[in-house]
């Protein structure tokens, strides 16, 4: 994975969303060390709040996260912060944070308001003690995705390293250590989990840096006046954050379901196929998947429907092409059987060396017909990707255990929702490009936002399902980035 450019588009992503006339800064590691005001980062705050009314922060306060609950919550609010390697080598992470007790049910709780997510995104490795057991350093995986890292004292800030990871479960933590690269750039980011943790300062110590040296407040952060920003190097390619796994690709979505996001998301996977070069892996796509619509849409709003994703998806190929191993595009509605025959010679053509990965964008009925009439062998060379129980559990002929009956592979990445139904501005940037094709898929965003049938979409542009393809390009279940946001679409869609 090649982190300049990756970081530097995120950077001028959020210079486009934000609004921010500043370009992302660039730390400098310094003699082994990278350090972090957190309150300073160029990142829209979210349900962060900038706060100096708890004593012992470094810099002018810290960030008091105001979001989920005090137990726990997903992803939230995600904050970047850039930085450069100049030192090779080994590098522990350290956060100087603070809690709150807090009374739950009528029980005093010292585990809560304790913790937040981290994950790093660059060309890095894991510690050379890296493993499944409690203390060990983390998988790459691991530090590669939103993992809880807790710490901190009651409204008291304190240095948290060493075995504060969590995975998940008891006595099951791991330490966060980053074998980084030299003149690379990484992102690191940090997003919200139990509502009440504060941030204060992040440093990376490199292991030749004591600890004591690492966690003296009195360092000044590692920003360099003359240092790049991140804007200012767009042009390095990000060719390697592009991984996907080997295989091919069919995309099953609805649209004609109450819901109109697959309108946005499916404009944006387009997009997407393109900038990462993979448009001769799609071998299947296919719309309007529900296949009895509920009483939430009309009739001749489902059949409005059909065809304006008939046409997006005739556009697309147009725009985004060409598609060489997409013989055509389904409508499930009025072409039912050629879309389940299609598919099931994609399934049929699969195996081990060339399996195939199924986005579910919809309801799985599709897919449960075309498994059914494929050859059983095949099965276990079919990848099924999902990312909401409102898609898995609304079948009309299949349910979604017997899906996973057939003896496919699963992959359940998360709500894509999270950090892909965002406010309208997050995609200011997209209008204003010069480029048509990007200028058209903001319209199709907006088209969905303005589509009328369900209210939850007013205000928002929503290309979650998008969010599982993003997932699929940057690594899949080998390190693909679960929690992507419009941000890392753009760095995506306009790195070339």
């Amino acid at each position: 994975m090649n982190p300049s450019t990756r970081l530097l588009m995120i950077a001028a992503v959020m210079i486009g969303c934000v609004g921010n006339s500043l370009a992302n800064p660039v730390y400098q590691e310094q003699n082994g060390l990278v350090v972090f005001e957190a309150e300073n980062t160029p990142s829209r705050l979210g349900s962060w709040r900038r706060e100096n009314s708890i004593q012992g922060h470094a810099g002018k306060g810290y960030l008091n996260f105001t979001g989920n609950e005090y137990l726990t919550g997903r992803p939230n609010s995600p904050l970047q912060y850039t930085f450069k390697i100049n030192k090779p080598g080994l590098y522990s992470l350290h956060l100087h944070c603070a809690r709150e007790t807090q009374v739950i049910d009528g029980e005093t709780r010292k585990d809560v308001a304790n913790d937040c997510f981290v994950r790093v995104q660059g060309n890095f490795d894991s510690g050379p003690n890296s493993g499944d057991k409690h203390g060990d350093h983390a998988p790459l995986p691991l530090l590669k995705k939103d993992t809880k890292f807790f710490g901190g004292k009651d409204k008291e800030f304190v240095w948290a390293s060493g075995n504060q990871l969590d995975p998940g479960g008891h006595s099951n933590k791991r330490v966060a250590i980053y074998r980084f690269n030299t003149g690379n750039l990484y992102t690191l980011v940090v997003s919200g989990r139990s509502k009440g943790f504060k941030l204060d300062r992040i440093v990376f110590r490199h292991q030749s840096v004591t600890a004591k040296d690492a966690q003296d407040l009195a360092v000044s952060e590692t920003l360099s006046s003359g240092a790049a920003t991140a804007d200012e190097s767009s042009s390095t390619k990000i060719s390697e954050l592009i991984d996907p796994p080997v295989g091919r690709l069919a995309v099953v979505a609805d649209g004609n379901s109450p819901d109109p996001d697959d309108i946005g998301a499916t404009a944006v996977m387009f997009g997407l196929l393109k900038a990462s070069g993979l448009n001769d892996r799609l071998v299947h796509l296919s719309h309007s998947c529900d296949l009895k619509p509920v009483n939430r849409i009309s009739k001749s709003d489902e059949r409005r429907r059909q065809k304006v994703l008939q046409r997006l998806c005739e556009d697309g190929v147009t725009k985004f092409g060409p598609f060489n191993n997409l013989k055509s595009i389904f409508n499930c509605r009025t072409q039912q059987e050629a879309a389940v025959n299609d598919l099931r010679d994609a399934i049929d053509a699969s195996s081990k060396d060339n399996p195939l990965w199924i986005i579910e964008a919809g309801e799985p009925d599709i897919i449960g017909f075309a498994l059914q009439a494929a050859a059983p062998a095949k099965h276990r060379h079919v990848h099924v990707v999902s990312h909401h129980p409102a898609n898995d559990d609304s079948g009309d002929f299949f349910t979604w255990k017997q899906i996973l009956d057939f003896g496919v592979t699963e992959h359940q990445i998360g709500d894509q929702n999270a950090g892909l139904q965002t406010a309208i501005n997050y995609w200011d940037w997209a209008k204003r490009q010069r480029d048509s094709n990007i200028k058209w898929i903001w319209k199709q965003l907006q088209y969905a936002e303005r589509d009328g049938v369900v209210k939850f979409q007013n205000n928002k542009f929503d290309c979650s399902d998008a969010g599982m393809l993003y997932w699929w390009i940057t690594g899949a279940n080998k390190g693909g980035n679960a929690f992507s946001t419009p941000a890392e679409i753009k760095a995506m869609l306009l790195w070339k």
